[in-house]
């Protein structure tokens, strides 16, 4: 999805896939994201 697939590429792709296993990335992905903190300078640091 970063490189600009959809979804509908993505499992074409990888037939193993299912709808749910993406949302369950994408979920995951900003669970991440918010226990993350960007400071001055570009620095990143995990809560």
């Amino acid at each position: 999805m970063a490189a600009g697939e959809t979804h509908e590429q993505i499992l074409a792709a990888y037939p193993q896939l299912k709808p749910a296993d993406l949302a369950a990335c994408l979920d995951y992905a900003s669970q991440l994201a918010a226990e993350e903190a960007v400071l001055a300078g570009g620095w990143s640091c995990s809560s």
